[in-house]
Order: structure tokens, then sequence, then C-alpha cells
């Protein structure tokens, strides 16, 4: 890489090249968190690194490389980028692991990576980049060969995740934590080993023009127990997946967009205490369905079509009495291969939408159960013409 293309990074003394000029004198220069050893605290466009079994951590960089010229960070024993570095002739291979990862601490805000690759980390971080309480860009970049997840974003992180590839990750290619919530589009997905992206229930990305192929699961899988306050987006190949029993409490409010899709792995029940606002249209209903179904959301678990979707895959949206019935809609949704038998305290449900002394309107599709829809005796539900009486009427499939 040229000289006027680059920048040296070092702590303690403003030591960059001629492209930024001196001190004061610096085009595209951004407040961000500061360096307890550098005053100033300037982002600064860091170099090539090649790293071996290191974590690199950064208070706040700028580095912006170019489609032709990327800014690289990746293992010694990487002879692709930059030669024969250990002087080995080939001897040995980049592994993932091999190094730990770039590491953004909660004062690194502003810091941006564009252009970049980041290949072959993960070793104490468990990512290629690890990004907490921070906001953070990161932007035409590749994201590979982690010994974990590509991309770790934990304790309240943001900031915008886009147009990278991130992919060939041990694990998730994007793992979100502790109510973390980055911009994530137009990224392409592949290859990861477990799921596309990977979120606690408290994480609310906004998610867009994503691509996801070729991973053990193309969806976003959601765990830990408790859902907070947020939207789920509509993602033509990533749906959202249930991998645990989520509950939305009574403080908190869900909301789902036209197009979206949900699926449940086997047994898994939403249970509902707080506010439910899933409005559909015509052309763009809201599905709740099994993982098995590939007819919405696309093969997310990647067998060919293996496997097939049957009543009782999963178990029930079950609505305690706690539920905000003035506020909770449901309005084109459709519920799918639902009615595994689900205990809710006051009896079993095996239909596809529990109501517990909540009244909604429903749109049903197809359940196992005697009813596709369960209702306590405390329950009188609003309906139209369309929903699924509380009864043991049998349910009937949607074409």
């Amino acid at each position: 890489m040229a000289r006027d293309q680059r920048a040296r990074h070092t702590h303690g003394e403003h030591d960059l090249d001629q492209r930024y000029g001196l001190p004061g004198e610096r085009p595209g220069q951004r407040e961000c968190g500061r360096n307890p050893d550098d005053p100033a605290g300037y982002c600064r466009q860091v170099p090539k690194q090649r790293l071996d079994q290191g974590r690199l951590t950064t208070w706040c960089a700028l580095a912006v490389g170019t489609g032709d010229q990327p800014i690289v960070f990746t293992s010694v024993h990487d002879d692709s980028w930059g030669g024969d570095t250990n002087h080995n002739g080939g001897g040995t291979w980049p592994n993932p692991g091999d190094w730990d990862g770039l590491f953004f601490t909660g004062t690194a805000g502003g810091s941006v990576l564009d252009y970049g690759q980041v290949l072959y980390g993960g070793t104490y971080s468990n990512a290629n980049v690890k990004v907490t309480g921070a906001a953070i860009t990161l932007a035409h970049s590749v994201i590979r060969g982690s010994s974990y997840d590509g991309l770790q974003w934990a304790n309240g992180a943001s900031g915008q995740i886009t147009a990278n590839e991130i992919a060939n990750n041990l694990a998730n290619g994007i793992r979100l934590t502790a109510a973390s919530s980055p911009t994530i589009a137009s990224n392409t997905l592949r290859d990861n080993r477990s799921y596309a992206v990977y979120l606690e229930g408290n994480s609310f990305p906004p998610l867009g023009g994503n691509t996801a192929f070729s991973n053990a699961f193309n969806a976003i899988g959601v765990y830990y127990g408790t859902l907070g306050s947020g939207t789920w987006f509509a993602n033509p190949t990533l749906p959202y997946v249930f991998t645990t029993n989520l509950t939305l409490e009574s403080a908190s409010t869900l909301t789902i967009q036209p197009g979206t899709v949900v699926k449940f792995l086997a047994g898994t029940t939403f249970i509902m205490r707080g506010t439910l606002v899933a409005q559909g249209t015509e052309a763009n209903p809201i599905t709740f369905t099994s993982i098995k179904d590939d007819t919405v959301g696309g093969d997310t678990q990647q067998d060919g079509g293996a496997t097939k979707p049957n009543p009782g895959d999963w178990g029930t949206i079950y609505f305690a009495d706690t539920t905000n019935d003035a506020g909770t809609l449901l309005d084109y949704v459709v519920v799918r291969y639902a009615g595994a038998s689900y205990n809710y305290g006051g009896g079993t449900a095996t239909a596809g939408l529990t109501l517990d002394s909540a009244s909604r309107t429903w749109i049903i599709s197809l359940s196992s159960g005697a009813a596709a829809m369960a209702c306590s005796s405390r329950t009188s539900p609003r309906r139209s013409s369309a929903a699924a009486p509380c009864a043991t009427t049998p349910a009937t499939a949607s074409g």
C-alpha cells in the first residue's frame, strides 16, 4: 500500500503521515472516544496489521481502504497477504483462531472500518470483531474464518453493519447481546456453521436487504427467554426463529412488520403477557410456522426438503390474562403447524393460539389440536367471519 494511503498508529503521539498533515489540518477529522495516552483522541487510520495470538484493542480508529487496496488484519501464517512473513516457505497454513481479533471498547464510538478484511481470529473474544458499548461503522469488508462468531456486538453496542461479506465462521455470522441493535443492511451471510444472525430477545437491530445462504440456519435465531420492546423486520431470506420458549412481559411491546416470517424449533412456544402488534396486509401477511416449512422464508435448515412440516411441530402462541387486550392486534396473520402440547397452568393447550382471559381477532391456518384456537371459560373473543371460533371444530388449512 502506498505511503499516502496509510497512516501509522501509535499511542501517546501524533504520528500520522502526510495524508492527514499536521495536527489541526486533518481532512475528515472526527471526535470520538479518547485514548488515555492520547489527549487529542483523534480517529486515525490504522495500517495493515498481521497479528498472531493477539488482540488489537482500539479506543478510536478510522481505517478506510479501497476495493483494490483493503486494510487487512490476518494471521501471521496467511501468506496470501503481505507475503511469507514468517519465512517458512508455506510450511504453515492459516486457521480459525490463529489470533484473537479486533476489540472496540466503550470509548471507541465513531470508529470506522471500511473496505477491510478481518481473517482467522476469534481465540479469546470469540469473534473476529467485537464491539462493546460503542457505535461502530463496519462497511464493505470481509469477515471470515473466525473460530467462533464473525461479529459480536455487546452491551448496547450500535452503529452500522453494512454491505459486508460475513462467511465461513465456525459459529454465527453475527451475534448481538445485551440490547445491542446496530443497523444490519445489504450484507451477504454465507457458510457460517450456526445462524446467520443470532440475538438475545432484547436486541432489535433494523434489518434490510441482507442475503443469507449455506449457513446451518439461514435465519435470525432468537434466544434468551425474555423479549424486550422493539420491532421485528421483514427479510425474505432471514426469518426469525424461536430457539427456545420466549416471553413478552407485560411492560413490553413487540411490533412485527408485514411480510415477516417467524419459525419455531420443535416444541417451542410464544408466551404473551404484554402487547403484540402483528399487522400484516393481504399481500404481505405475517406467518408463524414450523422450522421445517420451506414455503415461506426459504429452506431455513438447509436440508433440501429432507424434512416436511407437520401439525404439532411447535407449541402455541399463548395469550395470558395479563395480555394488553386493547393494544394487541393480529391482522392478516397465518399460524401453521402448531399444536404441540403446552401446559400453561390452567390447562394444556394443543392449538395454534391459546387465549387465557384475552380477547382479539385472529386469522388461523393450520393446527394439530382439536381446535384452531383454544380459549378459557372467561374469554369472549371478537372475531371476523374469517376467524376460527373458540370451539372444538377441527382447523382447516389455508391454501
